[in-house]
């Protein structure tokens, strides 16, 4: 929240010029300001592993905010004049996103992930160019610090507007009479698209990336010369890939990155000074994996309901069940991701028994997550033995999370 206020603010001082007795006299955290009084963003790096959410946080905070928001993967990013897309890509993405509305656009949040994929590689010799690598960190640089992009419309006029430069509702030029700088509309279906000039220092840019391996850089530097009760020790590599709690450790060693850890993960000092902002994103536990489950509008257990109810077949998780597949996950390293995996071969088989036969019931327990035996299913009428199914097998569960998961009748789960 306070980065989306943050943002908020550096939104409305962009939209015009307060005077000096309207200017805030506490600068808010995050935001800088210049000479002038107007403030810039700070753009963020978000540190975590695959499936926690880092992807939802950024796509909900332009949600509330109600600004534009466009998502690009840095993974095909190449240097300027080589094969793959340019940076500039991420700009483009955003005015489509925002109907080409260059004033929206200069408000909006961009949210780059893999980014530690055009890390520096160590083995690159010296006389050759790593174009997908330091290549494109250097040509992040500009953008990130602010600068104006000039991004071309390279389909030229959109489908639903003639070629002699009348759009709908006669309106003239690109989307409704938004000018380009130029006359690059064209006339013909081979005419080269208008040329758009987007000002990148009121974009808030959000880069996320799993970084594989930085834990071990940054235990290399804490452990370093430690003593005492309360000193970080440092563990073997395959200790800490398999410990129960390795997830929980990760997390708490992502909280004290350094700059120079990420120096010698391969980002260059110049792309990671314009990142003021580095969080590190923990790891989801069995609870929140539950949560997710059930709790969302479309979560997967009303999403798997709703595909049942299709033929006329309701489908009932247990708590322990829930807990199961929550637990797979973890033990996996899927993360969020990982859950609609489990469940589709959990219930591959069902999904094509049940319809058009007489199964009306259909229960997931424990047991069934785990393996050990095919999923229970009933016929009509038999709601009673539904329930002592889905009761016997959440009598395992500690009372704690009894108490925390009670049946909930509109999630199907009793």
């Amino acid at each position: 929240m306070e980065l989306a206020d943050q943002h908020l603010v550096k939104i409305q001082s962009s939209s015009s010029m307060p005077t000096h007795s309207q200017r805030p006299t506490v600068m808010p955290r995050g935001l800088r300001s210049d000479s002038r009084g107007t403030t810039h963003p700070s753009n963020v790096l978000l540190l975590g592993p695959t499936g926690s959410g880092k992807t939802l946080l950024a796509r909900t905070l332009a949600k509330v905010l109600d600004v534009p928001f466009s998502m690009s993967d840095a993974t095909p990013f190449t240097q300027a004049g080589y094969v793959g897309e340019d940076v500039e890509m991420v700009i483009h993405r955003l005015l489509q996103n925002c109907d080409y509305n260059i004033k929206k656009a200069e408000c909006g949040i961009v949210f780059i992930d893999e980014i530690d994929k055009i890390s520096k590689r160590p083995d690159a010799m010296s006389i050759s160019k790593d174009v997908s690598g330091e290549g494109v960190q250097q040509a992040l640089l500009r953008m990130l610090e602010g600068t104006v992009i000039h991004v071309t419309e390279k389909n030229g006029p959109p489908s639903s507007s003639n070629w002699n430069g009348l759009g709908p509702n006669g309106a003239t030029g690109r989307k409704g009479g938004l000018p380009g700088l130029g006359n690059g509309s064209g006339t013909g279906p081979g005419a080269k698209g208008d040329v758009y000039a987007v000002d990148t220092s009121n974009i808030l840019f959000v880069l996320s990336g799993a970084f594989i391996g930085l834990e071990k850089i940054v235990m290399d530097r804490v452990s370093k010369g430690s003593i005492g009760f309360d000193a970080v020790v440092r563990a073997p590599s395959s200790e800490l890939e398999h410990v129960k709690d390795a997830g929980t450790r990760s997390s708490r060693l992502l909280d004290q990155v350094d700059p120079s850890d990420l120096v010698k993960f391969g980002l260059i000092p110049e792309f990671i000074g314009r990142l003021p902002v580095v969080a590190a994103v923990n790891h989801l536990d069995e609870q929140a994996l539950v949560r997710i489950l059930t709790e969302p509008r479309n979560s997967l257990v009303k999403q798997y309901q709703g595909l049942f109810g299709l033929g006329e077949v309701k489908i009932h998780f247990s708590m322990a069940a829930l807990h199961a597949i929550a637990g797979q996950a973890i033990e996996k390293q899927t993360g969020a991701r990982g859950l609609r995996r489990i469940m589709e071969s959990l219930l591959l088989d069902v999904m094509y028994d049940a319809p058009g036969s007489a199964i009306k019931h259909i229960v997931i327990d424990r047991e069934v997550v785990q393996g050990k035996k095919p999923a229970l299913c009933f016929s009509r009428g038999d709601d009673a033995s539904v329930e002592e199914a889905l009761v016997r097998d959440d009598v395992l569960l500690p009372q704690q999370q009894q108490e925390q998961g009670e049946y909930i009748e509109g999630a199907g789960l009793g």
